[in-house]
């Protein structure tokens, strides 16, 4: 329940965060709810993964969705001929993974520091 929990908050806040500052702040989000939620760092890493790779998935597919795929499709032919649709589920791990490691990064700190 806590690690849904989690990466719902990790989701929502960076999904929101992202849309009014630039591309990486749902790594500090991730951070600081893991550090807050104290999760076990695997636990943390993959609220973190799916929380911010879901956030980026749905805001690609969005900015996908309202251009018609003219942007991806252009960047995907740039890419070596791949089809536009395929830039979303890379966009989303690319995030998942930035998202995944924050969340491990903010856990395992904090793990440090009330362990000590």
């Amino acid at each position: 329940m806590k690690l849904i929990l989690t990466l719902i908050t990790i989701g929502i806040l960076s999904y929101f965060a992202q849309s009014l500052g630039p591309w990486w702040t749902g790594v500090p989000v991730a951070f600081l709810v893991a550090a807050i939620v104290q999760l076990k760092p695997g636990t943390a890493f993959l609220a973190g993964f799916i929380g911010l790779g879901l956030a980026w998935g749905v805001a690609a597919g969005i900015a996908d969705f309202e251009n018609s795929g003219i942007l991806s499709a252009r960047i995907g032919e740039m890419l070596g001929g791949l089809p536009g649709w395929s830039l979303v589920p890379v966009t989303a791990l690319f995030g998942a993974v930035l998202g995944g490691l924050g969340a491990l990064s903010g856990a395992s700190g904090m793990k440090l520091i009330i362990d000590k």
